[in-house]
């Protein structure tokens, strides 16, 4: 913190007491300080000893030149991985629940008879064993998500906390649907249960567009659009049809392999599309919002106080950062 003092001299006078002689000399003491201090400043132990300071003036300015206190979260620049990653933003309610949420309904069963679909439905050829494991699109999802982490972007932590509530939301909602329709699969077969009765809607479909919408948002905004140049160019086209690709392929694979109804990927498509859309742009703001914060506690303080004595008038500027 930086302390200046401008004092200005103002004659007055006074009808008791006699006036002050406006051509007198200044005294030898008022001399001797204007010869040790640029005029118009005075330093803090200087001014203490002063009779032109107020009292109260001096106990302010004392405690607001004490050290600083530590550094908060709005002095943290948003780059920056905290503790609170964990706990802000969002995390109790839409990844710590729905994460706990998707298992519990992942061992929940089935309904006895579908709500609102056929109870007749399926009869198509079995084939399970040619089916894409989802354990691929969940290694696929944690693998977008630490390149995420791995791209030196500003913003990368808000963006991977906003992909984790995308997907475990979709996830949470997508295990809700299936145990409340409980939908025969398109090969179901008259007397099982279980997961073949949890068509509606489709888990790969919604967390396959869940990954690559937010994928899509995210690397436009916050690494593409920093680049330039042909090989650059190149690179965000293969991505985006790399992203397309798997978001298409994905839906039509389990309509082929009789593992959903088409109604059924459309619908996880919309609903991954819809999740990674909205925590998308819910974080990118709580970004924009911490920067806005971190750099206006870099801007200078300037605090302005008026001092007025007996025969002294002036201003006390105060800055800090």
């Amino acid at each position: 913190m930086g302390v200046v003092l401008v004092l200005v001299s103002v004659q007055l006078s006074f009808a008791q007491g006699g006036a002050n002689d406006p051509s007198a000399e200044p005294k030898a003491s008022e001399t001797a300080a204007s010869q040790e201090a640029p005029a118009g400043i005075v330093h803090l132990e200087e001014a203490k000893n002063s009779s032109h300071v107020a009292p109260a003036t001096l106990e302010a300015e004392t405690a607001d030149s004490s050290p600083p206190k530590a550094a908060n979260s709005s002095r943290r620049h948003p780059r920056e991985f905290s503790s609170d990653f964990w706990t802000t933003g969002g995390m109790v309610p839409f990844v710590y629940i729905p994460a706990v949420a998707t298992v519990g309904l992942e061992f929940a069963g089935s309904r006895s008879t579908p709500l609102f679909f056929s109870d007749t439905a399926g009869g198509a050829e079995n084939m399970k064993d040619k089916q894409l494991s989802f354990s691929w699109v969940v290694g696929s999802t944690v693998g977008v998500a630490g390149l995420f982490a791995a791209i030196p972007s500003d913003a990368r932590w808000y963006h991977v906390k906003g992909m984790s509530q995308a997907v475990l939301t979709t996830g949470m909602l997508t295990n809700l649907a299936k145990w409340t329709f409980s939908r025969h699969r398109p090969d179901w077969q008259p007397g099982e249960t279980g997961d073949q009765r949890k068509s509606f809607f489709s888990g790969h479909s919604s967390i396959t567009l869940a990954t690559t919408t937010y994928a899509t948002l995210y690397l436009s905004g916050h690494l593409f659009r920093q680049t330039s140049g042909a090989g650059a160019r190149v690179a965000e086209g293969v991505t985006y049809a790399a992203l397309l690709a798997a978001s298409i392929y994905v839906p039509w694979e389990r309509v082929h392999h009789n593992r959903h109804h088409l109604s059924d990927v459309l619908t996880g498509s919309a609903v991954g599309i819809a999740s990674s859309t909205i925590f998308y742009f819910w974080q990118q703001r709580r970004y924009q919002r911490a920067l806005a914060r971190f750099e206006a506690s870099q801007a200078p303080a300037v605090v302005v106080l008026p001092m007025v004595d007996s025969d002294t008038a002036g201003v006390i500027l105060t800055w800090s950062r």
